[in-house]
């Protein structure tokens, strides 16, 4: 162990510095709490109730997700993650072993973009900071899985960056970031049945959220994208945060 990494993890247990688990995907403890809050509030804005199924890809250590899964009914929140610390530290000091009995949260490790592992479809999805390090085959892979995924009425909210090309590596990249031009994912999207179409909901960061969804739920979608526009058109804007 380095004497870097040893100073580090000391001011850890001396409370001088935020816990690992709240800066290791999203940049910052500061960014942990307001990330985390503001995924929420959008899910309500585009329809969450208690009673709906919510699939969390990519979930790290909730987040977002403690927010979710005290809100919603036992057994109606769903989450993917490949690094099980993450869910553990989330669990055990996010969450409380009280909540968990209560709510029966559910929990896979799957790194492929499985979807499926719980064998159900889902009301809601939301991907945070995944396509801003996928590969544009791991891309498509997560849009073929979504699509079987999601019920008939189903909104899937992800973030992505902007960029004025795209990303052509082979792997997942992190740390670091994949850029990707919307015409991109737009494309990705169709070849599965999937329309795609800015949410118009604020990030507290540079990413941008992307509402996917099927034609059948086209009405719908347009009217929430014209509240989020209104509603973000007369709020204040919070300050930028490093991407995740």
């Amino acid at each position: 162990m380095s004497f870097r990494t040893f100073k580090r993890r000391l001011k850890r247990r001396l409370g001088l510095l935020p816990p690992k688990y709240k800066s290791f995907v999203l940049g910052s403890a500061e960014n942990y709490d307001l990330m985390g809050r503001d995924q929420f509030e959008m899910l309500k804005f585009w329809g969450l109730r208690e009673d709906r199924y919510l699939l969390d890809i990519g979930c790290g250590s909730l987040s977002g997700g403690r927010f979710a899964i005290r809100f919603l009914a036992p057994g109606h929140y769903f989450g993917i993650e490949p690094q099980q610390w993450l869910i553990d530290e989330g669990l055990r000091r996010e969450v409380g072993p009280g909540v968990i009995a209560a709510k029966r949260p559910q929990f896979s490790n799957d790194t492929a973009f499985n979807l499926s592992v719980f064998g159900r479809q889902f009301d809601f999805m939301v991907a945070h900071s995944i396509l801003t390090h996928t590969s544009q085959t791991q891309m498509r892979q997560l849009f073929s899985a979504a699509a079987n995924a999601m019920s008939p009425r189903a909104v899937f909210l992800a973030t992505y960056l902007q960029g004025d090309s795209d990303y052509t590596g082979a792997d997942w990249i992190y740390p670091g970031v994949s850029l990707y031009t919307f015409a991109t994912i737009e494309a990705f999207a169709r070849e599965h049945g999937l329309r795609c179409a800015p949410s118009n909901w604020r990030h507290p960061g540079r990413q941008i959220w992307l509402v996917f969804y099927r034609d059948s739920n086209e009405d719908f979608v347009a009217d929430r994208r014209r509240a989020s526009a209104m509603q973000s058109a007369t709020a204040v804007q919070p300050g930028a945060l490093a991407p995740a």
